[in-house]
């Protein structure tokens, strides 16, 4: 809209400039020749142009109020239609609105019912992974453990008493569930005893299997094994649990995913 009164003003103002120009040739002309004021007679013509511009103006004006605010003032017979067809178009308008409410609520109750049912299978499939889930969990805890006890009965058998290997499967089993309160106290045989590195490697490999950190198992094997490592602390421990220290007890690492000890498939149990 402000565009195009640019436009306009513009256009006027040229053609305005335009007049001017020419009207002062077409005056200077003629009274150098021939002593001619044209403003003594056109003068008036000027000032009764611009009060009828005016009266134009104000008139158009007026008139488009009129028939915007009156559209039917003209209109004749047709004001008559226009009004009947105002009157029938909202009771039309009603009942499609009825119909398609009606429509969209039975829509929406489908959609819902869809959505209900839907939501109640991805509940039901997820209870099922999540149960499947936990029992193949267990599962494998379970073959873990039972690769740790024949594991620890066959490389432990010359350090260890029976009782003591069971004290230590105990523990074991005390670490996993975090009760470190109920550790007990074992000691290898004297007469063939376990040194440091090899308790250090026994842990090494028990971590590998069991997924526990350094310094949970450096805390068990402290713990399990007091005299044996009277001289170490836990730090030194958990920093020495994979060192290349000779010894019986040799660090055996899983394959990814893996659990079984190569020790033991190397005995053919």
């Amino acid at each position: 809209m402000a565009d195009n009164l640019q436009i306009q003003a513009k256009k006027a103002s040229h053609y305005l400039a335009w007049g001017v120009i020419i009207y002062s040739i077409i005056s200077t002309f003629l009274y150098i020749k021939f002593q001619t004021n044209l403003e003594d007679y056109i003068t008036w013509w000027i000032v009764i142009f611009c009060v009828m511009t005016v009266i134009l103006a104000y008139t158009k004006r007026g008139l488009y109020n009129l028939l915007i605010n009156n559209p039917y003032l003209f209109s004749f017979s047709k004001k008559e239609e226009a009004i009947t067809e105002s009157i029938n178009v909202p009771a039309i308008h009603n009942d499609t609105s009825s119909e398609v409410n009606d429509s969209t609520k039975e829509q929406v109750i489908d959609n819902a019912d869809k959505s209900n049912g839907f939501l109640s299978n991805l509940s039901d499939a997820y209870e099922k992974s999540l149960k499947e889930h936990n029992e193949k969990n267990t599962e494998r805890k379970k073959l873990i453990f039972e690769e740790i006890t024949k594991y620890c009965f066959y490389i432990l058998a010359p350090f260890l008493s029976k009782e003591d290997i069971s004290i230590l499967l105990e523990n074991i089993n005390h670490m996993i569930a975090g009760n470190t309160d109920l550790y007990k106290q074992i000691r290898s045989n004297a007469d063939n005893p376990l040194r440091s590195s090899d308790i250090r490697h026994l842990g090494y490999n028990l971590k590998s299997r069991l997924n526990i950190s350094k310094g949970v198992i450096s805390i068990f094997l402290k713990k399990t094994f007091p005299y044996e490592l009277r001289d170490a602390s836990i730090e030194t421990i958990e920093r020495n649990l994979r060192d290349t220290v000779s010894s019986t007890i040799k660090i055996d690492i899983p394959n990814d995913g893996d659990y079984h000890f190569k020790t033991l498939n190397n005995s053919h149990l």
